[in-house]
């Protein structure tokens, strides 16, 4: 998965959290930093922060990679009110600081809102028990 971030110390505290729900995480700095890693490697989740110095912020870098990859789950960080009521619209928003459990939520929402639908997430008994042989 892909983590942007601009501030070290949210960085590192952010990747700790990440390895702890058992992804394998690469960090870059800024939206610049993000399209090359995008151009250079696929990933199954972005996490940006929204307020990021550069020609480009984060919800500039979601709305174009969500261009490029409109099957990629993308969730917006950010500790400003302001930033966070434009991206709502568009994107899951999680608020900073967060928690582990916080973030575990807001990838399982975008995670499960790029699966394709199947009609019904309706699990069988029956099925269960066959998949348990």
């Amino acid at each position: 998965m892909l983590l942007v971030e601009d501030n070290p110390d949210v960085r590192e505290v952010t990747i700790a959290l990440l390895e702890q729900l058992g992804f394998q995480v690469q960090a870059v700095e800024n939206a610049e930093a993000a399209l090359a890693a995008i151009g250079e490697r696929s990933f199954d989740l972005m996490i940006s922060d929204i307020v990021m110095a550069g020609a480009l912020d984060g919800l500039g870098l979601a709305r174009d990679v969500r261009q490029r990859l409109p099957d990629l789950p993308i969730v917006l960080v950010t500790g400003y009110s302001d930033s966070a009521a434009a991206a709502q619209r568009e994107f899951t928003v999680l608020r900073k600081p967060y928690r582990l459990a916080e973030l575990s939520r807001a990838i399982g929402k975008v995670t499960a809102e790029m699966r394709p639908s199947s009609g019904s997430n309706l699990v069988h008994l029956r099925d269960a028990r066959r998949a348990l042989k």
